[in-house]
């Protein structure tokens, strides 16, 4: 499974966590905003960068927002989902880091980056890799800034923070792998439920969900059914074993010939077609 469909997968799974989450931002935004305009001494130029860090911020939360409202359930999107996914995490911890040097300038902590890389590791699914590094050009921005700013960092200053950062980490590492081989035990869960057995062809509850979406989208379209002719005497006569590879050979016949085959049960199968291409030689 890849990182895209990873992060997908985790997104659907927890959307309506991801939607407070970015709900929360917009609000906090919108607040920090007004008490901004309100309180701020616009003569200090980290009081303008605050500002307009939050304005940023608060347009890209809508913008995701309303991408992923819009695009999540259209699968053949799934691309613009999983850019506009990585690229608001992303996004949201440079900003976090950048935030949190503010911050470290006026005598505080780095409070705001702690609190949204350990929400972004329990949310969303990112590749460790991809995290760490992520993590890494983050902390890097703010030791930077810190620095150009004559702000010494401590010794417990990078203790604190690395330990903080392997503990993000593992659990960023925890949640891919738990996700992963959950997200494995649905693919084929599915395949159980969606394909038979023996043939290898989808079966009869695949077919009557597909017939139901043809209908419903008025498709027109070919429906036949065939059984293999006195097949119980192949079973009597030759044993089971060759009763099974008889029917997978007919399955792949079928296969060959038409778009849509179906095992129906025992050995009847369902063909669906839309044009005249698969007559049977």
């Amino acid at each position: 499974m890849t990182s895209k469909e990873l992060i997908l997968t985790s997104l659907k799974k927890n959307l309506k966590v991801y939607e407070l989450f970015l709900t929360l931002i917009v609000f906090l935004e919108i607040a920090m905003i007004i008490y901004g305009i309100i309180s701020f001494d616009f003569s200090e130029w980290r009081r303008v960068a605050y500002m307009i860090s939050y304005v940023a911020l608060l347009l890209c939360s809508v913008s995701t927002f309303a991408i992923n409202r819009f695009f999540i359930k259209k699968e053949k999107y799934d691309n613009i989902t999983y850019i506009n996914v990585l690229s608001y995490a992303t996004l949201i911890i440079f900003w976090s880091a950048f935030v949190s040097s503010l911050d470290i300038i006026g005598q505080g902590y780095e409070v705001t980056y702690m609190t949204i890389l350990a929400a972004m590791a329990s949310i969303i699914t990112i590749n460790p890799i991809v995290f760490f590094g992520i993590t890494c050009l983050s902390s890097l921005l703010i030791i930077i800034i810190s620095l150009i700013n004559n702000i010494p960092l401590h010794v417990p200053f990078y203790i604190n923070h690395f330990i903080f950062i392997i503990v993000i980490l593992a659990v960023q590492l925890k949640n891919y792998n738990d996700n992963k081989v959950q997200s494995m035990l649905n693919k084929k869960l599915q395949v159980l439920a969606e394909y038979d057995g023996l043939t290898g062809i989808k079966n009869r509850r695949s077919l009557d969900i597909y017939i139901d979406e043809l209908i419903k989208s008025n498709r027109i379209f070919t429906f036949a059914m065939m059984d293999a002719n006195e097949f119980k005497k192949i079973n009597d006569t030759y044993g089971h074993q060759k009763g099974d590879e008889s029917l997978k050979m007919i399955a792949q016949f079928l296969k060959d010939e038409f778009e849509q085959v179906f095992r129906y049960g025992g050995d009847e199968f369902a063909i669906v077609s839309f044009d005249n291409a698969g007559t049977v030689k």
